[in-house]
């Protein structure tokens, strides 16, 4: 009988293996537990219904757990008046269209650690502009939002086509220009909102809901510098120092109140 393929799983009824689980957290391959021996996280449905509400657009650069699911608006603001989240922290979401940033130059996380993402001056956290270069300082509580530079086809296949016309010599504008004609932009539509209870979805209301900034991302995301252009002080990381050795799972973990969130701190490097 040949070889089974790499990474495959013989099924569970077969005498000889053991009962392998899926961390739906992280994704490890493990034994049966009740929790996951890499990312700690429990797997009884009260945490996961905890961790799934915990979850987000916001990803933080974690070397150690490089598959943890990013987490809410929220949860970053709590993890940073814990002192968990620090300036020089990597992190990426909405307002950084998902390229990795250092937490000082995000819009919407920045003022929360005493920092304008715009000019980079020391303000207060609980400043709504900077006082030196008058940037608005907004909140980004939307859940379900990327903040994608280019959220639908139409958008990517322009830009695509940008691309391809400054390869053949064309300016930027003149892409840009050539690339409008030859593929119309999406239209914008209505968001439409279940009713409660289901039924026929009707469109939602006018106005962006408070704290919901999806609307206004592309403003946000503009009053921040290219985030290829920041200077940053090596001396202020951390994560040039050797990385720890890795710890092993105790045999006996300690027992874990049901409804715990995972933790999305990040390990130190």
């Amino acid at each position: 009988m040949p070889d089974s393929p790499p990474d495959t799983v013989a099924p569970p009824d077969t005498p000889t293996s053991p009962s392998l689980i899926v961390c739906p957290y992280c994704g490890h391959v493990q034994e049966r537990s009740h929790r996951c021996v890499a990312c700690g996280g429990l797997f009884e449905p009260l945490s996961r219904k905890a961790t799934q509400i915990a979850m987000g657009p916001w990803y933080i650069r974690d070397k150690q757990n490089p598959f943890r699911p990013g987490c809410s608006y929220d949860t970053l603001l709590a993890m940073i008046k814990a002192g968990r989240i620090t300036p020089t922290t990597i992190l990426r979401g909405p307002t950084t269209r998902q390229f990795w940033a250092v937490a000082r130059n995000v819009p919407g996380i920045a003022h929360h650690l005493g920092y304008c993402h715009a000019c980079g001056k020391r303000v207060d956290p609980n400043a709504t502009e900077c006082p030196h270069c008058g940037a608005k300082f907004r909140p980004v509580h939307t859940r379900d939002h990327l903040g994608l530079a280019y959220r639908h086809n139409n958008d990517a296949k322009r830009a695509q086509r940008e691309i391809e016309l400054e390869r053949k010599g064309l300016s930027p504008e003149e892409a840009a220009r050539q690339a409008a004609q030859e593929i119309p932009t999406n239209k914008p539509s209505t968001p439409r909102r279940l009713k409660p209870g289901g039924g026929t979805p009707g469109p939602a209301a006018a106005s962006t809901p408070t704290g919901d900034t999806s609307a206004a991302t592309s403003e946000t995301t503009s009053g921040g510098g290219d985030l290829l252009d920041q200077v940053l002080d090596l001396s202020e990381f951390d994560t040039l120092a050797a990385p720890p050795a890795p710890t092993t799972a105790s045999a006996t973990p300690t027992p874990q109140p049901a409804g715990q969130t995972l933790d999305f701190t990040p390990a130190p490097d």
